[in-house]
């Protein structure tokens, strides 16, 4: 993540702050805010001649490591016809080891000139030497190769129950989980590579903030990792998924915190529940794993004292930089 201070002169730059809207200069130091419309004299400047600077976007539901696997894939979005799709694929293979599988998304053969699905000759007489699993737009249906199906043991005169096969390449439903099983599991360097690329892709695009749900202890452990190499371009709120019921208390406990509890509120909206809280000290009873001193919400209301501080240093054992006034 690039910290090098900065000027940005001469431009319109928006700051959401009610007293002065809109700035001609602003001076960034250690990635925030420093001063504006007083460039500092040893900072590198950029001179913006009347651009216009909005801070960056929010996302409030991301999945940083999804879009990054996405990126990786073969993008056949929008391609006219099953020819261009093989073209695309085959310019793939040349930059993979034989063996390595090839994945891409998006294909709908509805924008062909027969709307009809594939041939498995099409590919098959292509790609010989690299496993094929090529998803439909809709994630209903896989396109794939005769290596692909060997690779898996999978037989493609096989009925498959909730699933059907066609052409002997097209798989329905059901029928993609046999190949979809054998496909390599993501491990921390593929994962710490996908987080990677997806967090750099929002923030060329102003991403600068998201809230990245469903995350695993893996996603967790390698953004921190990509945090401390000083190599994540952007801030992640994380949303832990549900089937990890121990992360949490392992969590803590690396930080010498014990997990007492923790609450989360509920609410009706349009007829559906729906969550509305979030994990903080204040839903939830953190202690001192050795002291048993209390570092939670209880600090306020039994009159404790050091609120802010044991706040902040719950922050600093979980590596998290907050700025406390």
């Amino acid at each position: 993540m690039n910290t090098e201070p900065l000027n940005l002169i001469n431009g319109k730059i928006m700051t959401l702050n009610g007293s002065f809207p809109i700035i001609d200069s602003l001076t960034i130091k250690n990635g925030q805010y420093y001063r504006f419309n007083d460039p500092h004299p040893n900072f590198k400047t950029i001179d913006l001649q009347g651009a216009f600077v909005i801070p960056g976007f929010i996302d409030a539901h991301f999945h940083i490591k999804n879009l990054g696997q996405r990126l990786d894939m073969v993008n056949l979005k929008d391609v006219k016809s099953p020819e261009k799709i093989v073209d695309l694929v085959y310019e793939k293979s040349k930059t993979l080891k034989p063996g390595e599988w090839i994945e891409g998304f998006g294909w709908d053969q509805n924008l062909w000139k027969d709307q009809n699905f594939p041939k498995s000759a099409l590919l098959n007489n292509v790609i010989k030497n690299n496993p094929v699993y090529l998803t439909r737009i809709d994630g209903h249906s896989a396109w794939i190769n005769n290596i692909a199906a060997k690779i898996s043991n999978f037989d493609l005169s096989t009925n498959i129950e909730g699933g059907s096969i066609i052409n002997d390449c097209i798989l329905i439903d059901n029928a993609m989980d046999p190949i979809r099983n054998s496909m390599p599991k993501s491990n921390k360097d593929s994962t710490k590579k996908w987080l990677l690329s997806g967090a750099q892709y929002a923030a060329e695009r102003g991403i600068t903030n998201v809230h990245d749900a469903w995350q695993s202890p893996e996603i967790i452990e390698s953004i921190i990792e990509l945090v401390q190499e000083n190599n994540f371009p952007i801030k992640c709120y994380g949303m832990i998924g549900g089937s990890f019921k121990e992360f949490l208390v392992d969590f803590f406990a690396k930080a010498n915190l014990l997990l007492i509890d923790f609450k989360l509120e509920f609410g009706k909206h349009d007829g559906k529940i729906v969550l509305g809280d979030e994990f903080t000290p204040d839903g939830c009873r953190l202690w001192d794993k050795d002291t048993l001193t209390k570092m939670d919400k209880d600090r306020f209301r039994q009159d404790l004292g050091d609120v802010i501080e044991t706040y902040g240093e719950v922050a600093d054992r979980l590596g998290m930089q907050i700025k406390l006034d």
